[in-house]
C-alpha cells in the first residue's frame, strides 16, 4: 500500500489551521498512511490524535532535492514514488518543486493555504474548499488529543494565560491581562499560568512585576516545548490569549478560550472550536494588514480600546458552560 504525501510550510498556527483539511484527506483515502512533513514540534499531538501516521521535519536535507531544478536523486526518487498521492500547502506555489513531484507521484494537488486579498473566508473553510474541489469532502476539525502533566494541579482550577504573538502588532497590552487575572482571582481559587516563549522574552520582568506588585497567584513559564505547553492548556479550566499559535493550539485542544485580535481578521483567522470567544474592539479600521498596522496613525487603537471588562465578560461565559462536554470535531461541518 501506498502513502500519502502532505507538505506543509508554515507556522504553528497556519499548521493547526490546516489541520482539518489534512485530516480530510487521511479520512478521504483510509487506509493508506499519511505521511505528515511540516514543522514537527507537535509530532507526537498529531500522530496521537489520528490526523497523520508520521510527521517528519520540512528541513530535513534530503527534503531540499524536492525543489531542484536537476533530475532528483535517487534517495529523493525512491522517496516519492512510494507516494500514492500529494497535497503542498505553500501560500505561493512553487513550480519546480511541484513539477518534481508531478514526474513520481500519481497525483499532486497544490492547495492554497489563504484565500485571495478581499475574500473573507476563514482559512480552514478556504481549504476545505479547494480540497473539495478535488473531490475530497470534509471530516470536520480533530480534536488534539493531549494528556494533563502529570504531578500538577492538585484539584485547583488553572487559567493559562499567553500575552505574547509571534508578531509584536497582535499583542494586547499586559496590564489589561494582569486586570484579567486580579478579577478572576477575586471570584474563584484560580492559580494562574503565564506561558512566555522565545518571542516574549522581553516581557518576562514587566509580567513578573505586575504578578508581584498585584500578589496573583501566577507562575511564569517560559521557554518551554510545544508539547508541554500543550499539556498544560488540557489541564486548564479557561486560556485567555492574544491572535497567537498557542491560542490556536488551545482552542483545538478543547480548552475554553478567549482570543483577543487587534489588527487581524478572526473572521480569516478565529481559532477553530464551539468553546471560544473573541473579543475584539469597534475600531472602524480593522482589520488591516501587517504593514499598515506597523505605521499605524492611531497606534493600534483597536488593541488599545479592547477593555479587560469585555475580556472578563467572555471569560465568565466560558466558565459558566461545560464547553469541555460540547467537544471540537464537526465544527467546521462534515
Amino acid at each position: 500500500m501506498k502513502d500519502i504525501l502532505v507538505w506543509h510550510q508554515g507556522a504553528l498556527g497556519d499548521l493547526l489551521l490546516s489541520l482539518p483539511a489534512v485530516y480530510s484527506i487521511k479520512k478521504h483515502f483510509a487506509p493508506c498512511r499519511l505521511h505528515l512533513i511540516s514543522r514537527t514540534d507537535l509530532a507526537g499531538v498529531i500522530v496521537a490524535s489520528g490526523i497523520a501516521d508520521e510527521v517528519s521535519s520540512n528541513e530535513k536535507a534530503m527534503y531540499a532535492d524536492f525543489f531542484r531544478e536537476d533530475s532528483l536523486p535517487t534517495t529523493a526518487s525512491e522517496f516519492l514514488r512510494k507516494m500514492h498521492a500529494a497535497f503542498v500547502f505553500m501560500k505561493r506555489r512553487d513550480r519546480t518543486f511541484m513539477k518534481n513531484l508531478r514526474k513520481h507521484v500519481p497525483f499532486c494537488r497544490s492547495v492554497s493555504t489563504v484565500p485571495q486579498q478581499g475574500e473573507r473566508v476563514h482559512v480552514a473553510a478556504f481549504q476545505l474548499g479547494e480540497l473539495l474541489r478535488a473531490g475530497i469532502s470534509s471530516y470536520g476539525t480533530p480534536r488534539l488529543c493531549v494528556a494533563p502533566p502529570a504531578g500538577i494541579g492538585g484539584g485547583r482550577p488553572y487559567v493559562t494565560i499567553h500575552p505574547g504573538s509571534g508578531g509584536k502588532w497582535k499583542r494586547w497590552n499586559l496590564r489589561g491581562f494582569a486586570d484579567v487575572m486580579d478579577a478572576l482571582a477575586e471570584v474563584g481559587s484560580y492559580r494562574f499560568l503565564v506561558l512566555l516563549g522565545p518571542a516574549e522574552r522581553g516581557m518576562r520582568e514587566e509580567c513578573g512585576r505586575l504578578i508581584s506588585t498585584r500578589n496573583i497567584p501566577a507562575d511564569i513559564v517560559g521557554d518551554r516545548p510545544i508539547p508541554y505547553i500543550a499539556s498544560l492548556l488540557a489541564m486548564s479550566s479557561l486560556f485567555v490569549g492574544s491572535d497567537s499559535g498557542i491560542t490556536h493550539l488551545a482552542s483545538m485542544i478543547g480548552t475554553p478560550s478567549v482570543a483577543i485580535f487587534g489588527p487581524t481578521d478572526p473572521e480569516l483567522w478565529g481559532p477553530l472550536g464551539p468553546g471560544v470567544r473573541i473579543v475584539k474592539s469597534g475600531c472602524t479600521c480593522c482589520p488591516c494588514s501587517e504593514a499598515a498596522s506597523l505605521t499605524c496613525p492611531e497606534e493600534l487603537r483597536c488593541l488599545k480600546d479592547v477593555k479587560p471588562q469585555d475580556v472578563l465578560k467572555a471569560a465568565h461565559e466560558l466558565l459558566s458552560e461545560d464547553c469541555r462536554k460540547s467537544g471540537v470535531r464537526g465544527f467546521l461541518g462534515s
